[in-house]
């Protein structure tokens, strides 16, 4: 699940946004939900769906840990730069 995640971050820096949408579809361990949901955002970002991304920003800061509070930090900024 972590490779794919990687993969998908890759796919992204070289535009290959549907790839990269595709890798983040397919089944993963519930533990990386917040992680997929996230990198979604930023995939939909990319390829200017905004509301989609909003979307997907907001799952990831539902999904995240409490705990985690860097990555729900990082979320929040982004889904803040979409005024969300």
């Amino acid at each position: 699940d972590l490779a794919r995640l990687r993969l998908a971050a890759v796919l992204v820096d070289e535009k290959a946004y549907d790839e990269a949408l595709k890798l983040l579809d397919a089944p993963h361990a519930p533990a990386y939900d917040a992680q997929y949901a996230a990198l979604r955002g930023d995939v939909l970002v990319a390829k200017n769906q905004l509301a989609e991304a909003r979307a997907a920003y907001q799952s990831a800061l539902e999904k995240a840990e409490r705990r985690d509070s860097p990555f729900r930090e990082s979320v929040r900024m982004r889904l803040e730069a979409l005024g969300g």
